[in-house]
């Protein structure tokens, strides 16, 4: 299967979150962050289908949870343009709010800067799984400012950028990939909001104006 210019988004992953026994972040008033990330899941499936025309699978279509890398392996096998991850975030205060867009950042990971140096597609032999990630880190942080502005334009909340972090979910992700923590099940008042369908509407449109956006930089860029 020949892989098409990213900028076409010809295909598109997104993973649903925890799943199965691990439910992941669990609201005061019950939400299960495994639950929602499904449902927001299905919702943006459809959205991105119609408005970008492009095809969509996702990791998990029920209550079950696969792997680590095999959210990866399935986003790498059908030569996925872009991969989205979608979680919900918790704190022990109960008080913090508003979402998160994650990259992956290997220099937070100690002992690998010459094996990331050297892990870019002009190599001979392939990169580890671990670090399939790093030739497309460039546009994954873009990806990441554009969904950032978007979510925050839509949704009224006020953020001072995304961030990179370590994250197995994204490392063995051959193509841009993101994380996007969709809010803080662990706050009340989120959680109602969470809860709600004219919400999850807001974050899907969020997210497609998000990935738009990406595309018109990635034109540009490419020219």
């Amino acid at each position: 299967m020949e892989q098409s210019s990213p900028a076409t988004l010809r295909l598109v992953v997104i993973d649903p979150g925890h799943g199965g026994k691990d439910r992941g972040v669990i609201g005061p008033g019950g939400l299960a962050e495994s639950r929602l990330t499904l449902a927001l899941a299905r919702r943006l499936k459809v959205a991105l289908e119609i408005d970008l025309g492009a095809k969509v699978f996702l990791t998990r279509e029920e209550d079950q949870n696969p792997g680590l890398a095999e959210r990866t392996a399935l986003a790498n096998h059908l030569k996925a343009d872009l991969f989205l991850s979608l979680h919900a975030g918790g704190a022990a205060s109960g008080t913090q709010s508003g979402f998160d867009v994650l990259f992956q950042d290997y220099s937070l990971q100690a002992g690998l800067d010459n094996l990331v140096s050297s892990a870019g597609p002009e190599t001979d032999t392939p990169p580890l799984w671990s670090l399939a990630q790093a030739p497309y880190t460039g546009p994954s942080q873009r990806l990441a400012r554009e969904l950032t502005q978007a979510l925050s334009e839509v949704l009224r909340i006020k953020r001072r950028g995304p961030g990179g972090m370590p994250l197995a979910v994204l490392a063995g992700a051959a193509q841009p990939a993101v994380l996007i923590e969709l809010g803080c099940l662990t706050n009340p008042e989120e959680e109602r909001r969470l809860k709600s369908q004219a919400y999850r509407d807001a974050l899907t449109r969020a997210i497609v104006r998000g990935v738009k956006s990406w595309q018109v930089w990635l034109r540009r860029s490419m020219n």
